[in-house]
């Protein structure tokens, strides 16, 4: 499957939005349902808004946010470049577990929860940023990865999840999304 076929081309003109903080905007975008697909960082004296959305369009990006700080007598800038997703199958971002996630979570095994999609069936059981997604079905969730394909497996199914929540252990019956 493409990666076209996980995402909703943008039909009008790219939206430029002033970024405040890269780490809680990247949060609330993974919420919103969109894709980080690419980045640009520069240094110029002023943005020309005009050259970010048609970077924007050439990516095929619908959202570019924009960040900008002083340095010396020119400004240095980041562009983030953002993407629409049709509902997910299960509606989570996930990264393996670090050792500061295995500490601070409290879990040894399991994909690390670092956004929830909005509206999704994730979202619908109850799942929440900083969980661990440690089985799905009748799969142990030991990576990021295994979560994904196993997802896309079971796509249409109910299934029992077990997270790791609050230092426990948790059961989620959770009714997954069709494949797009």
């Amino acid at each position: 499957m493409t990666k076209a076929s996980f995402v909703v081309l943008p039909s009008g003109e790219p939206r430029l939005v002033q970024g405040t903080d890269p780490k809680s905007d990247n949060e609330r975008m993974l919420e919103d349902g969109y894709s980080p697909v690419g980045y640009s960082l520069f240094s110029a004296g002023e943005v020309d808004k005009k050259q970010a959305v048609e970077q924007a369009k050439a990516v095929h990006a619908e959202v570019v946010i924009v960040y900008a700080a002083k340095a010396g007598s020119r400004n240095q800038y980041l562009a983030n470049y953002w993407i629409k997703l049709k509902p997910p199958v299960f509606g989570v971002h996930v990264q393996d577990l670090t050792t500061e996630t295995r500490i601070n979570a409290g879990s040894k095994t399991g994909a690390y929860v670092v956004a929830v999609v909005k509206d999704s069936p994730a979202a619908r059981a109850g799942i929440v940023r900083g969980d661990v997604v440690r089985k799905i079905g009748d799969v142990e969730v030991n990576a990021a990865a295994t979560l994904r394909d196993t997802v896309g497996k079971l796509a249409g199914q109910k299934v029992m999840v077990e997270i790791w929540h609050d230092h426990e252990a948790v059961q989620k019956e959770v009714q997954l999304g069709q494949r797009p």
